[in-house]
């Protein structure tokens, strides 16, 4: 909905609001879902294995998750908007999906794209769908495992 300027989270929650009554089917779900969102936060995820993505680093306790992420050098250049930014650990977090992450040409932009985040001082980590399955074990394993490491 907010992807595609629809709506606001300000006019769903009154929507909801007005038309939320007991036992209306659908009503506990809106309610979980409208709780989970965080109204701070100024882009939102650009698919829904991104949101998925979101939800699951926030629920792992990494601090800021940010959507839509500018990663800049230290002249302030933009160097790369990446899909997911954890500012507090200075790791920016790639959704690569099978139809858009295999050709030849888009892993060289993509390498190329991480190679100058990991020259402005970020640490790129990249999730695919199987990191959305396993609740996000691995990665959330492989992110705290690389903060952890001497600089």
């Amino acid at each position: 909905m907010l992807r595609k300027n629809l709506g606001t989270i300000a006019s769903t929650v009154a929507v909801f609001n007005r038309l939320a009554k007991r036992g209306r089917p659908g009503v506990a779900v809106a309610r979980a879902v409208l709780s989970r969102w965080d109204p701070t936060l100024s882009a939102v995820p650009e698919s829904p294995p991104e949101t998925t993505l979101l939800q699951i680093l926030r629920d792992a306790g990494l601090g800021r998750v940010v959507p839509q992420l500018v990663v800049t050098d230290a002249s302030g250049n933009v160097v790369a908007r990446v899909d997911l930014g954890l500012p507090d650990l200075r790791v920016t977090v790639e959704y690569d999906s099978d139809q858009e992450h295999t050709n030849p040409i888009t892993i060289a932009n993509d390498n190329d794209r991480r190679n100058a985040v990991i020259s402005a001082g970020w640490f790129p980590v990249v999730a695919r769908r199987r990191d959305l399955r396993d609740e996000g074990r691995h990665l959330i394993a492989a992110i705290r495992a690389l903060r952890s490491q001497p600089a």
